[in-house]
């Protein structure tokens, strides 16, 4: 017969391993999407002329990425707030195209017929991976500079790490709301000393 404290302590060396385990898998996860947001294509963008007496807008890509991009194109127009707007209003404005993009490669994605849609609207651009996924990036007009927001869809942290993250940064407050209650009392004291 096993004693009953032999019998929790196995239960929690159990319980224990199986957190160690669901860490492991959670970190291995965690370094497999970290791999994959490295390999994916990076984007550079850059509006350029033909010169000439009717100079026309090029919307034109670089890939800096690793990897080849697919199909890339504009797929959606939005609004300063971010609201899509009707491809038949914003398709009299660009001719848009889709190609695809080798890594260090730059394309041509886009006749802009009037710029003025740069500083009132946000690009969204839509291509493809190696993996057949499908990924966006915005293009915003900054002033002059055009700039490239990407946005991640995924969350990497697993629950476990989430809430091992938050147990953290809850002791780090009491650690913090415990040092300002130190510093107030000495405060204190002083103030108490001087009168």
């Amino acid at each position: 017969m096993i004693p009953l404290c032999g019998l929790i302590t196995n239960r929690l060396f159990e319980a224990l391993l199986f957190l160690i385990a669901w860490i492991q898998l959670e970190l291995y996860a965690l370094q497999i999407a970290i791999q994959a947001r490295q390999l994916r294509p990076k984007f550079v963008v850059e509006l350029g002329s033909s010169g000439g007496l009717l100079a026309e807008r090029y919307l034109v890509v670089h890939n800096a990425g690793p990897t080849v991009a697919y199909a890339v194109g504009i797929c959606r127009v939005l609004d300063k707030e971010h609201n899509p707007v009707d491809p038949a209003r914003w398709s009299k404005l660009i001719r848009t195209r889709t190609v695809d993009i080798l890594p260090g490669g730059s394309s041509i994605i886009a006749e802009i017929l009037d710029t003025s849609i740069l500083d009132e609207h946000v690009l969204e651009v839509c291509y493809f991976t190696d993996e057949g996924l499908l990924n966006a990036f915005r293009i915003i007009k900054h002033g002059e500079q055009l700039h490239v927001v990407t946005a991640s869809s995924t969350e990497l942290l697993g629950p476990l790490l989430k809430s091992i993250r938050f147990l953290y940064f809850a002791y780090e407050l009491m650690q913090l709301k415990r040092k300002m209650r130190q510093y107030d009392r000495a405060l204190r004291g002083k103030a108490h000393k001087k009168t």
